[in-house]
């Protein structure tokens, strides 16, 4: 087990180690979100895409503070939905920092398809990887 996620580990950071980190929400958010480009993949009617979740203040994980989150997204375009893949909790901002957890969502529970919310963050992100653009005047998003 411990070696799986010493991968998992590697394979994350070499991943998005070098992302260029494309912010997809506006100033005021108490949150940041970031989109990497290149990582939007199509395959077999589904595309995988990057993120990062930089938080303005600390978030507690597990009793330990942590600032930022990458994680890899599959997104249904057709079947407007979209769930996690993988997921890297990090001490620092922008993914930078200890690694506090890292694990990969292939359990039926943690890797469950979930609608894409009109106005959310989600829905942002999936317009984008499945080249949806959003309109450009959206209102305040909704945290849940």
């Amino acid at each position: 087990m411990k070696k799986l996620l010493v991968l998992i580990l590697l394979m994350l950071n070499a991943s998005t180690s070098f992302a260029e980190w494309t912010n997809v929400n506006k100033a005021g958010e108490p949150k940041i979100n970031y989109v990497d480009l290149d990582t939007i993949k199509p395959l077999n009617g589904y595309v995988k895409m990057w993120l990062l979740m930089d938080n303005k203040t600390p978030k507690i994980y597990q009793a330990k503070t942590y600032l930022s989150l990458k994680q890899q997204w599959e997104y249904d375009c057709k079947g407007d939905r979209g769930r996690v893949l993988y997921t890297a909790i990090y001490s620092a901002n922008m993914g930078n920092g200890s690694v506090l957890d890292a694990y990969a969502n292939d359990d039926k529970v943690t890797s469950a398809w979930v609608p894409v919310v009109p106005l959310t963050v989600g829905w942002i992100n999936w317009s984008i990887a499945c080249n949806k653009q959003p309109p450009e005047s959206v209102p305040q998003l909704k945290y849940y």
